[in-house]
């Protein structure tokens, strides 16, 4: 068996569609998708997008400066995503 389908079979089965690890992929396929255009008109569902996964990862936890904020912090963070997508059109 190769590599790749080894992970793959390991990813498919053990970890499950809602498994935390998912978080990535969902978050990545988000950003893949979007273009500059929807960044900028659904703003609030990206900033959701990226405040999840990084909750999901632990970096909404006690010692964080972000569990003092919103999800709404990352608002520039997303403006700066939007204008990479746009610039590489």
């Amino acid at each position: 068996m190769s590599i790749h389908r080894a992970v793959t079979t390991y990813y498919n089965t053990a970890l499950g569609e809602h498994h935390r690890y998912r978080s990535w992929e969902h978050c990545y396929n988000y950003f893949r998708r979007a273009r500059p255009a929807r960044l900028a008109a659904d703003r609030d569902q990206a900033t959701l997008q990226l405040a999840f996964y990084l909750a999901s990862w632990g970096m909404y936890r006690g010692s964080s400066f972000l569990l003092r904020h919103a999800y709404t912090v990352h608002g520039d963070t997303i403006d700066i995503i939007t204008d990479l997508l746009a610039a590489r059109l």
